[in-house]
């Protein structure tokens, strides 16, 4: 732990210098309340000057990318903790570039594709640095950099609704170094990416809402169609978005305009922020479903959430909480901000009585999670610790606008926040540093955060329970088998692999991946099919997870051997090992004919 104690500490340092550079820089100025264009103009002058100045932002993006990058190497490079969901990405991009049969749709439908993509650039480095896919590292450093430029674009969004620089300074740390960001930031999951769109989606709304103008606008659009293309729960952030501009396209123009007119031009802004999100959906559910005949597989495939949620049981068995689970919902939540409830309250009671209708961005912040709570009530979702993430930035952004003056008029924050920067900090701790905390121990409980726990426990002391000691091999053990299969030296295309599971672990370390049919070929449905009749005389298949791994639905029973259905089959290899279920090489001896 010390190391990772003085990372943070060197990671707080360069905050701490580039935000004091921010004191002389002096504060954005804001636009007009009015939406008007005319009203607009000068105040989006103002914020396009905002957009131009960057004073401390590379020095913020350097610190926090560094922080990301050396917990990633701590945990995956030294103790070789990876998550299941940051190696899959990937192995997809991995699927793209260098498998048997490389072509692009093997970047796979179940889940959205950008967190893949972005990882394709260092995966091809591979060569140089084999760990960026044998242990998926390249996955962490994508996501380093996308929460580092979530943090960004947090620190900009402050900068432009004219937060005071002390305030700022520590609401920004509060929301780099909570536990939750940090991990995320490390692990090569899709948190990290879907907060720098989400994030920059409100920083962008917010900016419209003060200034009406059409950039900012455009840019909120565009923002959201990257958060679609990196998480399907964004389309709960779009719908909110869409509200939000009808309501303030409506209320917020001239008020000497007839209302049908300002209805209408509410409809305009309407199809120029959902429009991106739009084009998005519609094109990544239409290739979908030309490629593999599902338009929604996350929830249709046989990999998909839904899929995994019927094969554990349901979520209650796998969160190990069986009823209450409004209540757990609810402790996920205020683990990132445990003063939410009085704070949800008191931005009410402001947002009414000074008539800022920026709150009103925040919506897009609040719609996923909302999302994420009704899907696992019904059922539908897991509720990971992780798909609460978002209430992190809302609530910190809500507390900033609550200490920022309102655009238009003089500061209605108390004169001590703006002139006695001792008590302003001292405030703004009070409203951030709490979450640290509790999310920190938010992350050490099995029932609050079962994930997380599993990952990391073991990381800080000895594995204890079964979970925690299958995380800890999952990588040696994905390895072990890599190197034992390599070791019979078989020809390429020789062995069938689904690879759901450890079966993309075994893929990425083998020293010889070719001689694996995987689940992204084009012809592996028709080699599990029929593996005699395309001369594959291998499979190789887990114990288990018969309800989704494609060779064991299409041949139930094969991991016994024998006579399967038409098939005979005899067990060469069994490759047992803790990380991964019990692997075994089967030999397709004929068709019975």
């Amino acid at each position: 732990m010390a190391p990772l104690l003085w990372v943070v500490v060197v990671a707080l340092a360069f905050l701490v210098v580039g935000n004091l550079l921010e004191f002389r820089a002096g504060r954005v100025e804001q636009g007009t309340l009015s939406v008007t264009t005319a009203g607009a103009a000068r105040p989006d002058r103002r914020w396009r000057r905002g957009l131009r100045r960057t004073s401390n932002i590379p020095l913020v993006f350097a610190a926090c990318a560094g922080l990301y990058l050396i917990v990633a190497g701590y945990l995956v490079l030294h103790r070789g903790a990876i998550a299941g969901d940051g190696e899959s990405r990937v192995a997809q991009a991995w699927y793209v570039v260098a498998s048997r049969d490389p072509h692009l749709a093997a970047i796979g439908f179940v889940w959205n594709p950008l967190p893949s993509v972005a990882a394709i650039p260092l995966v091809l480095l591979r060569g140089i640095w084999p760990a960026l896919t044998q242990r998926a590292f390249a996955g962490c450093i994508v996501s380093a950099l996308c929460m580092a430029g979530a943090v960004v674009q947090f620190r900009v969004a402050l900068r432009e609704m004219g937060t005071a620089t002390p305030i700022a300074f520590v609401l920004t740390a509060c929301f780099a170094l909570n536990p939750m960001i940090v991990y995320y930031g490390a692990n090569g999951m899709s948190e990290a990416m879907y907060l720098l769109f989400l994030v920059g989606t409100v920083r962008y709304l917010l900016a419209w809402t003060t200034t009406g103008r059409l950039r900012p606008l455009v840019l909120t659009g565009i923002n959201l169609a990257l958060a679609y293309l990196t998480r399907y729960e964004a389309l709960a952030a779009a719908a909110a978005v869409c509200v939000i501009v009808v309501v303030v396209g409506t209320i917020a123009r001239d008020r000497s305009r007839p209302r049908r007119d300002r209805i209408t031009l509410a409809g305009t802004d309407i199809v120029v922020v959902a429009f991106p999100a739009l084009v998005a959906f519609v094109g990544w559910t239409v290739v979908s479903w030309v490629i593999i005949g599902q338009p929604f597989a996350q929830f249709t495939s046989q990999y998909g959430n839904a899929s995994q949620i019927r094969q554990a049981g349901g979520v209650g068995t796998v969160t190990g909480f069986a009823g209450s689970e409004i209540v757990l919902s609810l402790v996920r939540i205020l683990s990132y901000a445990p003063l939410l409830i009085p704070l949800l309250v008191l931005v009410a009671v402001v947002a009414v009585r000074r008539r800022d209708r920026r709150f009103l961005a925040l919506a897009a912040l609040a719609g996923p999670p909302l999302f994420s709570v009704l899907s696992y009530l019904d059922g539908q979702t897991y509720g990971w610790l992780r798909f609460y993430i978002l209430v992190l930035p809302l609530y910190l952004l809500a507390a900033a606008l609550l200490l920022s003056p309102r655009p238009g008029m003089r500061p209605v924050t108390p004169q001590w926040l703006t002139h006695d920067r001792v008590l302003a900090v001292g405030v703004a701790l009070v409203i951030g540093f709490p979450g640290i905390v509790t999310t920190a121990l938010a992350m050490q409980s099995a029932r609050v955060a079962p994930v997380e726990h599993a990952d990391l426990a073991w990381v800080f002391h000895p594995a204890q329970t079964a979970v925690e000691r299958q995380n800890e091999a999952l990588l040696p053990s994905g390895q072990s088998i890599a190197r034992e299969v390599d070791q019979l030296g078989l020809a390429d295309g020789t062995v069938a692999l689904d690879t759901f599971g450890c079966g993309s672990l075994i893929v990425l370390n083998s020293q010889h991946p070719h001689q694996f049919i995987i689940t992204s070929d084009r012809d592996f449905q028709e080699v599990v099919a029929d593996p005699v009749a395309f001369h594959v005389p291998y499979v190789l298949i887990p114990d288990g997870d018969f309800g989704i791994n494609a060779i064991g639905v299409a041949h139930p029973g094969i991991f016994g051997g024998g006579t399967v259905g038409n098939l005979q089959t005899e067990v060469v290899a069994q490759y047992t090992a803790v990380g991964c279920p019990t692997y075994r090489l089967i030999r397709v001896v004929g068709d019975g004919s």
